[in-house]
């Protein structure tokens, strides 16, 4: 047993879990990217890598539904985007870590590939009190190996590229297929890279990118995606596997490096 939906369990299933399952938490959102990819991209890209590196590892990995709406407040100019108040956030992923913890699950990662959602799970780690609660939140290195992983699959993709643009169109080409994306030849973003870039996303992916991407999806593959989502399930389980001491299916998941 490794990836547990935990909403296909009876209650008598889930009391029976007990300490040997790791508990997850997994956050999406709903918000722009771009006028070319869905509003549900962050979700569609978070429940497959929780699935990838759930099914690396021996324990059984218990996943509670997605929570679809994470903090992009940054994203609210645009059309389509719905975004929780921080705190609100913190009280849902803290109510399903008590409820894991009622079913004797006392270990509990939080993951997301939202980049917004990362400091606040951060956060939520800290803070928690019925559980052993880790958050992935490194979301430099998470970056860091999409790029790294779309230059080993051919891909040349803009520098500042980290929303809507190649690395993300690609993946949601891997995920969904081309029906799920729009012509994205001509679309352009932010690729400048002037110094400060980032500090200038306080003020809205606006102030940056009237199309809303940051970067340029010029390039997209899905043999690109099914690369960059490789690499970062395998991220996800070594961290999976070192935070919580847990077996991995794999011996190359650990060897294979991460943290």
């Amino acid at each position: 047993m490794t990836y547990v939906d935990v909403r296909r369990l009876t209650s008598p299933q889930a009391a029976a879990l007990g300490g040997d399952a790791v508990g997850v938490v997994q956050v999406g959102a709903c918000e722009q990217h771009g006028p070319h990819l869905p509003l549900g991209t962050d979700d569609f890209i978070t429940e497959a890598l929780v699935r990838d590196a759930a099914d690396r590892v021996a324990e059984p990995v218990a996943v509670a539904p997605l929570l679809p709406v994470g903090l992009s407040g940054h994203h609210a100019a645009f059309a389509g985007t719905v975004t929780l108040a921080r705190e609100t956030l913190l009280a849902v992923v803290d109510a399903h870590v008590e409820g894991f913890a009622r079913m004797g699950v006392r270990r509990v990662a939080l993951l997301s590939a939202h980049g917004g959602n990362f400091a606040a799970l951060r956060d939520a780690a800290a803070t928690a009190s019925a559980a052993e609660v880790h958050a992935y939140a490194d979301f430099a290195r998470f970056l860091a190996l999409m790029a790294q992983a779309g230059r080993a699959a051919g891909l040349d993709a803009a520098a500042t590229d980290s929303h809507a643009g190649a690395y993300e169109t690609s993946m949601v080409l891997a995920l969904e297929g081309d029906g799920a994306v729009g012509d994205f030849a001509a679309v352009e973003g932010y690729v400048a890279a002037e110094d400060g870039w980032l500090d200038r996303l306080a003020g809205g992916v606006q102030a940056l990118s009237p199309t809303g991407v940051i970067g340029r999806p010029a390039g997209a593959t899905a043999a690109v995606g099914a690369a960059v989502l490789d690499a970062l399930a395998q991220e996800i389980a070594v961290w999976l596997a070192r935070t919580f001491a847990l077996t991995a299916r794999d011996a190359g998941v650990i060897a294979g490096g991460g943290r």
